[in-house]
């Protein structure tokens, strides 16, 4: 599972690229408003296996209008999926660690 690989690259205190980083906040934010990749996507105008893509980090540089649809349906501003923060790291760590 490629998540995993992330989560352990964040316990062990190293960086993640942006667009792992944007992967893991899209998937935490689409779990915690408890829906699915085939309904975020249908509602922010991708398919779903470009959703998917992002999400694992197979898309590492998607288009900024893909970006700005999944923000506007997840309820967040753009900013928080495209600039990662330092405290952002101990954030997902801990949510993907419950």
């Amino acid at each position: 599972m490629k998540n995993k690989k992330l989560l352990e690259k964040l316990a062990q205190g190293k960086a993640l690229w942006a667009y792992e980083y944007l992967g893991l906040m899209i998937q935490m934010l689409r779990r915690q408003e408890r829906m699915s990749q085939q309904d975020l996507a249908y509602h922010s105008g991708i398919d779903r296996s470009t959703l998917s893509k992002i999400e694992t980090g197979v898309t590492r540089n998607p288009q900024i209008f893909h970006i700005s649809g999944i923000a506007t349906k997840l309820g967040v501003p753009l900013s928080l999926l495209i600039t990662p923060t330092n405290g952002m790291g101990i954030v997902l760590a801990n949510y993907w660690t419950k």
